[in-house]
């Protein structure tokens, strides 16, 4: 029974801080737009709730608190965010506490004048190189 217990505990255990969890800003060009791409703040949620909010007409399936949770968990979360001419207008957020080669993707919205542009894409596409990154599969 110890045995079992032990590797349900090693299962269910937060995977630790990876170094390489760090993501700046980049500029980013899709489909001849230049986008500013940076990792998720606090002061990002009012935007990513209205982005929500008109992706999902007039929904929010996430709250303040739960995005809050994973952008300011830096060592196993990546939330990012991408704006056009200073204004937000797509998000995206990945969670790698699942295991030690696992991502899970918790999070995709686009507005939807900027959707079928390439951005979701764009975004997924950067979140798999940031799981590769770490030996994680999405």
């Amino acid at each position: 029974m110890k045995k079992y217990k032990d590797k349900l505990l090693a299962l269910l255990k937060p995977v630790q801080a990876r170094p390489n969890l760090d993501f700046g800003c980049h500029n980013v060009v899709v489909e001849d737009k230049n986008y500013l791409m940076c990792r998720a703040i606090v002061p990002d949620i009012a935007e990513m709730l209205e982005i929500e909010s008109a992706v999902y007409a007039g929904d929010q399936p996430w709250s303040y608190e739960d995005f809050e949770k994973h952008i300011q968990n830096k060592l196993t979360s990546l939330y990012i965010v991408v704006r056009y001419e200073d204004r937000m207008v797509a998000f995206a957020g990945c969670d790698f506490t699942y295991g030690p080669s696992e991502a899970h993707v918790t999070n995709i919205a686009v507005l939807p004048e900027y959707q079928h542009q390439g951005l979701g894409l764009m975004m997924l596409k950067t979140l798999q190189t940031e799981a590769k990154n770490m030996d994680a599969a999405i």
